[in-house]
């Protein structure tokens, strides 16, 4: 951010970021800034996914009053997504009440997909995943169909929160975690805030698990947990946020993963450029800006064609030999 932005609040440097995106492509330079910005703080990934979200719903929204025109163009922006999200809300609880109906289902193809859930939760669909929604008076359950999907739930003490996936029940009240269904029956669930409760089959009781750990479903009805850094929490999840983070991972990996979110390829045919280890935070949806990135810090070579982005080893210039007779 500029110098200017320096007193404004981490939500309003969340939502100028946001803004600047929409009115266009960034340039490498802003894209450096606001990946830094992302990097420098835990709040500044969740600002950011909640302005993100703000202006998704807006989006959704028909018709939404014009702002008052005495204000500033980022606080007319500010004060239409606020709208926006809260005439959200409202339709959405009307039409349960007059209609019983929401969107059943919902999937994401090779892209993040953010949606407001109706009772205020929201939920975060990573690349390739889907559920399906069973919302009334009585319940508030997701079932997850393949994939994996983020949850931040807002308290509702008449009604449980409860995450399905094959025979798996996860059910929270008031939280933040995430679920990940990788296989029929097995899930890897990892809270944030809060409290789940994590059960498989006919286990005859749940198992509890705390913010900062992560529970992985076992054949036969097991549970295990495993404690985690906050900042390894932050890494798993930075996908969420739409950013995905490396730390010690090969290009190899890191090509892979950015394959899930751009129809752009990362293409390395040399073994030992594809075991070269990352770190770092990048946008999910830059796979150019992330090569050109590794291609400076790790000396590589970059090219793009129409198969996709190349990188290489850069090449080595063989010692100039004298041609003067002795």
């Amino acid at each position: 951010m500029t110098s200017m932005d320096a007193g404004m609040s981490v939500e309003q440097q969340a939502a100028d970021w946001v803004a600047r995106e929409d009115r266009g492509p960034l340039s490498g330079e802003a894209r450096a800034q606001r990946d830094a910005w992302l990097a420098a703080s835990p709040r500044h990934l969740g600002a950011y996914a909640r302005a993100h979200a703000a202006f998704v719903a807006l989006a959704r929204v028909r018709a939404v009053p014009a702002a008052a025109p005495a204000a500033s163009g980022r606080r007319r922006r500010l004060l239409r997504w606020s709208a926006g999200l809260a005439a959200t809300v409202a339709a959405c609880a009307l039409a349960i009440a007059l209609h019983g109906a929401w969107p059943a289902a919902h999937r994401s193809a090779d892209g993040i997909s953010a949606v407001d859930l109706p009772d205020g939760s929201r939920m975060v669909l990573n690349a390739d995943s889907e559920v399906r929604l069973h919302f009334d008076a009585q319940r508030r359950e997701v079932a997850l169909l393949r994939g994996e999907a983020m949850f931040e739930v807002r308290k509702d003490p008449t009604r449980r929160f409860v995450v399905t996936a094959g025979r798996n029940r996860v059910v929270a009240i008031g939280t933040a975690f995430s679920v990940q269904r990788s296989g029929e029956d097995d899930i890897v669930v990892l809270v944030r805030e809060g409290l789940v409760d994590v059960s498989e089959g006919d286990a005859p009781r749940p198992v509890r698990v705390a913010s900062n750990f992560r529970a992985r479903t076992q054949a036969g009805g097991t549970v295990e947990i495993e404690p985690l850094r906050t900042d390894v929490v932050d890494r798993h999840l930075a996908w969420s946020h739409g950013m995905l983070a490396f730390e010690g991972d090969t290009l190899a990996q890191a090509a892979a993963q950015f394959a899930r979110y751009s129809e752009v390829r990362i293409l390395i045919d040399e073994p030992q450029v594809a075991q070269q280890r990352v770190a770092g935070l990048y946008a999910a949806d830059d796979p150019e800006g992330f090569a050109r990135a590794v291609a400076t810090s790790l000396g590589l070579r970059m090219s793009r064609d129409a198969t996709g982005i190349h990188l290489h080893a850069a090449p080595r210039f063989a010692p100039a030999v004298s041609t003067q007779q002795q």
